[in-house]
């Protein structure tokens, strides 16, 4: 549904895309080391290393390392680049595609969108 040929941008650039474009949020290069788990978020739970690729105030690309059904409600926990500051979220899996090997690149929407201020804490 949101798929389409990105150009490459540095960490905490806009992206730009081809014609075709749906969203209407700029969308941010980063590689931020994060973690996440199906469902709403359990401490007992195992939670699994994620990395964020492109990040915005109303969706999130993950790299995983197995795929996920569009649909599905993930918790994702993402951490800025000094630690510094965390952010908690439910995000929904809009699609999912092979990236490389044993990769999965999962694109997802926020369920509650990130405030501007945490979008660009979280880039910094």
């Amino acid at each position: 549904m949101f798929e389409s040929q990105f150009q490459a941008s540095p960490p905490g650039e806009a992206l730009t895309s081809g014609a075709g474009e749906r969203r209407v949020h700029a969308r941010y290069a980063c590689a931020l080391p994060s973690f996440c788990q199906p469902g709403r978020g359990r401490m007992d739970l195992f939670w699994r290393r994620v990395k964020v690729q492109n990040l915005s105030t109303n969706g999130i690309g993950l790299i995983l390392h197995l795929p996920f059904e569009p649909g599905t409600v993930l918790t994702v926990e993402m951490v800025n680049s000094n630690h510094t500051f965390s952010r908690q979220a439910l995000v929904k899996v809009i699609y999912t595609r092979a990236h490389g090997r044993n990769e999965w690149l999962t694109g997802c929407t926020f369920l509650q969108h990130l405030q501007a201020d945490e979008l660009q804490i979280l880039l910094s």
